[in-house]
C-alpha cells in the first residue's frame, strides 16, 4: 500500500503563553490508529456464503458470491420486480420474485455457456482473454508487497 493523500486537520487550539490551559489533550490518530473498517460488501458476502457452507455443506467461496451478486444485479434491474417490491408487501412480492428467480439463474448460465462456447471455438478471442488477464495477473503478483 502506498500513501497518496494526507489530511491536516485542526483540532483544537493552546494557548503556549498561558500555563491554564482548558484545552485536554489532543488525539494523534482519531480512531485509535486502527484504520478503515472492513468492507461492508464484502462481509457481507461471505457471511451469506458461509451461511450456505454451514446449512448446505458446501465448499462455496466468495468468488461464488460473485456470481450470486450478478444474478442480484438482474433482479433488481428488471422493472417489473422494482414495482412489485414498491407495491406489495413482502409475502406478495415473494410470489413475482418466485417466477423471475429460476429465469435468471438459467440466463446466467445460457450466458456463461456462450462464453465458454466463444473461448473454445474462437482462439482469437481465447488468445486475447489469456494475454489481457495474464498481464493484469502478472502485474498483480509481480508487484512488491506494501510496507
Amino acid at each position: 500500500m502506498e500513501l497518496t493523500h494526507l489530511r491536516i486537520e485542526a483540532r483544537g487550539t493552546v494557548d503556549a503563553a498561558s500555563a491554564d490551559n482548558a484545552t485536554g489533550p489532543l488525539d494523534a490518530f482519531p480512531g485509535e490508529g486502527a484504520g478503515p473498517a472492513g468492507d461492508p460488501q464484502t462481509e457481507r458476502l461471505s457471511a451469506i456464503v458461509g451461511r450456505l457452507n454451514e446449512k448446505y455443506g458446501f465448499q462455496l467461496s466468495i468468488t461464488d458470491a460473485l456470481l450470486f451478486e450478478q444474478f442480484k444485479g438482474d433482479w433488481s434491474s428488471d422493472p417489473e420486480l422494482v414495482a412489485a417490491a414498491k407495491a406489495n408487501t413482502f409475502e406478495n412480492f415473494m410470489i413475482v420474485f418466485a417466477t423471475k428467480f429460476m429465469n435468471v439463474v438459467l440466463g446466467r448460465m445460457d450466458t456463461n455457456a456462450e462464453i465458454f462456447k466463444a473461448l473454445l471455438d474462437n482462439q482469437g478471442f481465447a488468445e486475447d482473454l489469456k494475454h489481457t488477464y495474464g498481464r493484469d495477473l502478472y502485474q498483480q503478483l509481480h508487484a512488491p508487497e506494501g510496507p
